[in-house]
């Protein structure tokens, strides 16, 4: 009976919903692990990425994660060993086809608090809008020497918008059209202004419509014999 139930299904409340398959994500460009475990997995549009520490697994501490020995005071081993999880943690979410930018969930491991503030400062540089973290002092991590662990779920971005060209019917009119159409029509009601009014008269019947004064002194009007235009009683 457990096998046929895979879970609740939480929209809804009731019955259950199907199994949701993991896909393994190989990530070639970054530090294999020793021990056994996926760098990532995708399940549905969430992506979880493995813990990372500051180790390419052949010499401990990865020689670019290091300070040097030879100037142990310029620099910050924090700082190196938080860039240098980040970068990986980076090029994991690309080979899964997402990225920092949609990281959802986050937890930090420290071996020290105290240097919450060096890494906190190379966070900030990858996360400009930083996601939810869960920060955590420990007492040590799997690799000697590195001072933080770094664990992240993303999401998968949604599909980009694109252009469709549809083969139905086109509009006909455009804004420019429009407005031609639009102008012409103020100018024959200004031409219909200019050469008269129509009366008040019953339709069907004769009106008379001023022309304006002619060249002869006195008004002169018009008989017509067209409906009338206007909606006066």
């Amino acid at each position: 009976m457990a096998t046929e139930r895979e879970g609740m299904d939480t929209q809804t409340g009731t019955g259950y919903s199907p199994r949701v398959p993991r896909i393994d994500i190989p990530v070639p460009s970054i530090p294999q692990p020793l021990a056994t475990y996926t760098p990532a997995a995708r399940a549905g549009d969430l992506v979880f990425a493995a813990g990372h520490l500051a180790s390419d697994f052949q010499q401990g501490v990865a020689p670019e994660a290091r300070l040097d020995p030879a100037f142990p005071y310029y620099g910050s081993s924090i700082k190196r060993q938080t860039r240098y999880v980040l970068e990986n943690l980076k090029k994991t979410f690309e080979a899964a086809g997402t990225a920092l930018s949609h990281v959802v969930k986050a937890q930090v491991f420290l071996t020290d608090l105290v240097h919450f503030n060096g890494f906190d400062e190379v966070w900030r540089e990858f996360f400009p809008t930083p996601p939810p973290r869960t920060t955590v002092g420990t007492s040590g991590l799997l690799v000697p020497g590195c001072l933080v662990e770094v664990d992240l779920t993303a999401t998968m971005p949604r599909a980009g918008g694109r252009v469709v060209q549809s083969s139905g019917p086109r509009r006909v009119s455009s804004p420019a059209i429009s407005r031609r159409a639009s102008r012409e029509k103020r100018a024959s009601i200004r031409r219909f202004r200019t050469m008269g009014r129509i009366s008040s008269a019953r339709p069907g019947t004769f009106s008379r419509i001023w022309r304006g004064p002619s060249r002869r002194r006195g008004r002169r009007w018009i008989a017509s014999s067209r409906p009338r235009c206007s909606t006066r009683t």
